[in-house]
């Protein structure tokens, strides 16, 4: 039953309540669906807490990512693949790292901005062009 937006603002409360009771979301009858699990397994995070290096072959970057819209770095890396969470010093730093390059990020710690006062977590990271294979 398509209800336009005049229709469902004339309708009782009785009306609406019966209504959503007919239709089940799992029917398909629904025009828009968010929310809820995702289909897509995430890969891996690396754990810089664990092991302050990471080093691989930047492979795939994942935007709007969570609950936060968050970007997701993938590397390939001796370990397997494991993904690293954008933030404010990650999403500048990888701005201009073409997909394919060696990347070696290392986590410094939590450092205080001078200015805010707010502790945020550092990186440092190099990155070259992988070589090619013969």
């Amino acid at each position: 039953m398509a209800v336009t937006t005049d229709t469902a603002e004339n309708m009782t409360q009785k009306e609406l309540e019966e209504l959503f009771q007919a239709d089940d979301p799992a029917d398909g009858g629904w025009e828009i669906t968010k929310g809820g699990d995702s289909d897509e397994e995430l890969t891996p995070v690396w754990d810089f807490e664990a092991d302050k290096i990471l080093m691989g072959t930047y492979s795939r970057k994942k935007s709007g990512v969570g609950s936060n819209k968050s970007n997701l770095y993938e590397f390939n890396t001796p370990k397997g693949v494991f993904a690293v969470w954008g933030s404010y010093v990650i999403d500048d730093y990888m701005t201009d790292i073409p997909l394919g390059y060696l990347v070696r990020i290392e986590f410094l710690g939590k450092q205080m901005n001078k200015k805010t006062k707010r502790y945020f977590k550092n990186y440092t990271l190099n990155a070259k062009p992988a070589p090619i294979k013969k």
